[in-house]
């Protein structure tokens, strides 16, 4: 360290009732000010040795010391010798870092290099420097650390990285003393365990960054939050990337309702409705290494039910923010759609997109930002729920889109993307650099099988749709999604279950060479007893033919892999996936990680996928409601999710007001873990955004002061940036 102009003390008395500290002061510069240490207990372990005294008033006692260099300053008390003293003034020079490093030669600080105490790997000094030269002082000979502060060496500016994976040799070799045997990474190695992945990529996925503010869930007066401790699930993750900008959206119970909010009161009032708030936000400023919890956006005037969806307009720098319907005792009509154009840091108040379609859900964004007629334009995609009639309405995909180049209008005709007659849901829709809108979703043929759906979209609209295509043309009706738009998981062997999105993830290649060819990521039954795995198509003809199904994940087990992301890179070379994994827990199949892969995109169109590697740095179990009996229990489970059957009326002071509270809770989210995580890229980075359960919830029981006993884990919002291989 560096300490300028310092008056400080560290001293240690004799009274036994007072903490003990131990000081160690090693390769610092003190550069004038006062400096006083002292340990009058007389125990011998502090040590002041190698350091740089410059001008400074310097006093100690009983303190073992050596091997330290004086600048006009007087020598400490008790030193054990190999002490420098240096002519003033000393003759520091300006260099890559700062203004402290010293000439090779000239007598004065020079007569500090090769003078220290022990040897520089031993002080985990290798990668530093104290010379204008940028030599590393472990490579010296004699490898003897030099007296004072060290700066990390460098070259041409920055850090040296001499495998260059650009991760940089002091950060590779973690206790700095040059040895790369036995390291988990080595600095002279770009993949040092050989497994495939590289160590930057591996050192950079062990940062699983917090996205939300646990402190907001806590109920704090400040926060405003509403509800208390008690509602703190956040879950249902994408994300937005726009320059140094990273925006993820959520759903986040924290100022939500039970049964999504439809009639309760505000300030317990019954009888007037209360606008949910189901959608929370977190931008980042620097790329993704931490994040600022934004609350939600704007309220819709009856809120919002959560499933974000984000659409990025590169070529204006506005970002688009979708959420579930608002509810109110109208019914559930239109999608709230914001907008924002500063990155995503703030959002304008939302309009309402086709506010007469009654039970709408499920939306999701795309929006054509490239060269062309058709830039700016926007495409929501979304489902509109069954309604019993008359007539009655079976649930359908549908498309509405607004050409005025800023989602504003949104008056042209609706295109319905399902088969007339067809229960259709969850659309994932994309656009090409040729301005064509891909949609691709789930859909219940004739014969009861779900199967994944295509359809193109062009002319902004204005063409007849395409016909309807089979993504899965091989597929038996006996395996793909067993015949239900969800799969069936577990806790833990013979425990509760929840279920599982089969929900798709789409792509298209950005590469103008490959225009036409779409990606497809999946989540379906493997063989045997295998519940879920990870499967990937595409297509070279815009969706016309698809390839035969691939499993991606490698691992040898049955156990579970579901809720796949994807994203290509910018420039059409690569791709990448992630998705939950329980393959590490081989005893009950129910801890869950984040695996992912990287795939390379061929000159043919192939799809060569690397190895499967882990992202999360610590397993988590499922965290869900359920039936279990002992997850009835105030404080074992979030309000907003709570098992069937139960009153709610000791968190809900309206509680027997506006509901039945002899039927109690309907449970009809007591197995939903939701339903997707997400991923974005840019040219240099993959930003990948998940929910995760690894921590203990916060707080105390509704906020009434009574501690949680049988703490239940906390759905919280997690992150990594990647570099792409």
């Amino acid at each position: 360290n560096i300490f300028e102009r310092i008056d400080f003390s560290l001293d240690q008395d004799t009274d036994l009732d007072r903490p003990r500290l131990t000081v160690h002061l090693r390769n610092n510069l003190f550069w004038r000010g006062r400096l006083n240490v002292a340990d009058y207990t007389g125990t011998g372990s502090w040590t002041v040795k190698d350091n740089l005294f410059d001008h400074v008033t310097l006093t100690g006692e009983a303190v073992p010391n050596s091997h330290n260099g004086y600048v006009a300053t007087a020598i400490l008390t008790g030193s054990s010798g190999g002490d420098v003293t240096v002519p003033s003034p000393a003759d520091y020079i300006s260099g890559t870092q700062g203004d402290y490093y010293y000439p090779t030669s000239g007598g004065r600080l020079s007569l500090l290099i090769n003078a220290g105490s022990q040897t520089a790997a031993q002080a985990g000094l290798y990668h530093y420097t104290v010379k204008s030269t940028n030599e590393k002082d472990g490579i010296e000979s004699p490898p003897t650390v030099d007296i004072g502060f060290h700066y990390v060496a460098c070259a041409s500016g920055v850090p040296v990285d001499t495998d260059g994976d650009t991760l940089p040799d002091y950060v590779e070799d973690i206790d700095g003393n040059g040895e790369v045997s036995g390291e988990k990474f080595s600095y002279l190695s770009v993949d040092t365990d050989s497994n495939g992945i590289g160590d930057l990529q591996e050192y950079e996925v062990s940062f699983n960054v917090l996205v939300n503010s646990r402190f907001k869930d806590a109920g704090n007066t400040l926060t405003g939050a509403i509800y208390g401790p008690e509602q703190n699930s956040q879950f249902e993750p994408t994300v937005a990337v726009l320059g140094d900008k990273v925006v993820v959206a959520y759903v986040d119970s924290n100022k939500g309702v039970y049964g999504l909010g439809s009639y309760s009161p505000p300030e317990h009032t019954p009888g007037l409705p209360h606008p949910p708030r189901r959608l929370g936000y977190a931008v980042s400023f620097n790329g993704g290494v931490s994040f600022e919890d934004r609350d939600e956006p704007p309220a819709a005037p009856y809120g919002d039910a959560g499933d974000p969806a984000f659409a990025v307009d590169r070529a204006s720098g506005v970002v688009y923010l979708a959420g579930t319907s608002p509810r109110s005792a109208a019914g559930h009509r239109g999608i709230p759609l914001w907008k924002s154009t500063d990155g995503g840091v703030t959002f304008g108040m939302p309009v309402t997109v086709r506010g007469e379609i009654n039970q709408t859900d499920k939306p999701w964004l795309a929006v054509d930002d490239w060269p062309g007629t058709g830039c700016h334009d926007l495409y929501l995609g979304f489902v509109q729920i069954y309604q019993p009639g008359p007539p009655p309405v079976l649930p359908r995909v549908v498309l509405a889109i607004s050409t005025d180049g800023a989602g504003a209008n949104w008056d042209g005709p609706l295109i319905q993307l399902s088969a007339n007659g067809q229960e259709g849901d969850f659309p994932i829709i994309v656009v090409g650099r040729d301005h064509v809108l891909h949609a691709v979703w789930i859909e219940k043929d004739p014969d009861g099988w779900r199967r994944l759906k295509t359809r193109r979209i062009t002319g902004r609209g204005n063409d007849l749709p395409g016909p309807i295509r089979n993504v899965l043309q091989s597929a038996s009706p006996d395996r793909f999604l067993a015949g239900e738009a969800k799969l069936l998981l577990t806790r833990a062997s013979g425990g509760d279950e929840f279920t599982a999105g089969c929900w798709p993830v789409v792509a298209v290649n950005p590469d103008p060479a490959k225009a036409q060819h779409l990606y497809v990521a999946y989540p379906d039954r493997g063989s045997g007893t295998d519940k879920a795995d990870i499967y990937f198509v595409r297509s070279l003809d815009g969706g016309d033919a698809w390839t035969v199904p691939i499993r991606v994940n490698n691992d040898p087990t049955s156990n579970d892999q579901w809720m796949p992301v994807l994203t290509v890179k910018p420039d059409g070379s690569k791709l990448f996936m992630a998705w939950y994994d329980r393959r590490l827990d081989t005893a009950d199949n129910s801890l869950i990680d984040v695996f992912g892969c990287w795939g390379t995109v061929q000159a043919n169109g192939e799809v060569a996928f690397g190895p499967n590697f882990r992202i999360t740095t610590e397993r988590f179990p499922p965290v869900f409601s359920g039936a279990l009996p002992a997850n009835q229990e105030r404080g074992r489970y979030d309000p907003v999710y709570p098992p069937g059957g139960v009153s709610l009326a000791w968190h809900y002071a309206d509680w027997i007001e506006t509901f039945d509270d002899d039927l109690g809770a309907l449970g009809i989210w007591s197995a939903h873990v939701g339903e997707y995580n997400g991923a974005s890229s840019d040219q240099t980075y993959v930003y990948v955004v998940w929910s995760d359960n690894r921590l203990p919830a916060v707080g105390l029981v509704d906020g009434e002061g009574f501690p949680r006993l049988n703490p239940r884990q906390q759905p919280d919002i997690r992150s990594v940036r990647i570099t792409w291989p």
